[in-house]
């Protein structure tokens, strides 16, 4: 019994040993995932996006991002529940061992459903809509990061009251990590 376990604790080591090996010789990984992103605003609503990932990187230089998802909305104003569809892309290049330049974009659909009431507003920066996206990512110390970039919310709805047109926000984000 004890030279059954030693035999198999023996032979485990080339298999991590060639595992370890390999992942260190490619330069290109493709990963396929599934994510769930969700957030509650108390008073406001709720939504759960749920993701199809593809990702493609070339030696932690540059990585694309692709998805595919639903998404979840709802709206404590008019107690609806909305499904949407969503697709949108990622692509971050590495400029220097602290800095990162990215720019993404993402589509979200009108509601599955045929029959809902025109929203109030058709571009809400607190939940996942329509938009363009690019910037510059710092890492000023070792868990502190600053984020400067543009982002384009467009417009999803067609049949809004008013004609909407697309909002640009320049923003900055400090990040710190513990």
């Amino acid at each position: 019994m004890k030279y059954s376990l030693i035999v198999l604790f023996l032979m485990s080591f080339p298999c991590l040993y060639g595992q370890q090996e390999n992942s260190f010789k490619e330069e290109t990984s493709l990963r396929l995932s599934q994510s769930k992103l969700s957030d509650r605003i108390y008073g406001v609503g709720e939504y759960k996006h749920f993701k199809n990932n593809f990702e493609f990187m070339k030696q932690n230089f540059l990585k694309l991002e692709v998805f595919v998802g639903i998404l979840e909305h709802y709206d404590f104003m008019t107690a609806d529940r909305l499904l949407k569809y969503s697709y949108g892309a990622k692509l971050n290049a590495q400029l220097s061992s602290k800095s990162l330049l990215y720019i993404s974009g993402q589509y979200i659909s009108n509601p599955f459903s045929s029959i809902y009431e025109n929203t109030r507003i058709p571009m809400d920066p607190l939940f996942p809509t329509s938009g363009i996206s690019f910037g510059i990512d710092f890492q000023l110390k070792n868990n502190i990061n600053l984020d400067i970039g543009n982002k384009t919310l467009l417009p999803d709805d067609d049949t809004s009251i008013f004609n909407p047109t697309p909002l640009n926000m320049t923003r900055t984000k400090l990040k710190i990590g513990f």
